[in-house]
């Protein structure tokens, strides 16, 4: 649901544990130094459903202008 979401980053909602610390840590270097490993790229990955089993998702990354309401 949309209400689950907001407000939320995506490794609090879709992120299995195991790749939680290593999200962060991209994160924190892209916005410290502008590097990133996964912008503007598509990658494949495992997400988590909130019924807790896991499925395969195929995302594009791409910096953000500013939110939208």
């Amino acid at each position: 649901m949309r209400e689950e979401a907001l407000g939320r980053s995506v490794d609090e909602t879709i992120m299995p544990d195991r790749y939680r610390q290593a999200h962060r840590a991209g994160l924190a270097r892209y916005l410290a130094t502008g590097e990133a490993k996964v912008l503007n790229k598509r990658i494949e990955l495992v997400a988590l459903h909130r019924s807790g089993k896991e499925f395969p998702v195929e995302l594009a990354i791409a910096p953000s202008t500013g939110a939208t309401g």
